[in-house]
């Protein structure tokens, strides 16, 4: 996981089924809402500078009729 907290060259990550059960049922507990449909196109995308610098990009797509809605993108990089 890439955010403010945990950069693309330090991303947050979980060793093992116990740790990851205990990150899974944390963000389970919490209040959200998930939407998931046929409309709907996600990737993700993680790019290197010749600098080493490092960013990381999630990709959202909304369709409508086979074109493309709405697209929604989340952006960290290294700082």
């Amino acid at each position: 996981m890439v955010n403010k907290n945990t950069s693309p060259s330090r991303p947050f990550q979980t060793t093992g089924w116990s740790e990851l059960e205990t990150y899974i049922r944390e963000v389970c507990d919490r209040d959200l809402t998930h939407v998931v449909g046929d409309d709907r196109v996600s990737y993700t995308e993680t790019c290197t500078y010749p600098t080493g610098e490092k960013v990381f990009t999630a990709n959202f797509l909304d369709l409508e009729d086979g074109l493309i809605k709405q697209h929604t993108v989340v952006e960290t990089w290294d700082e």
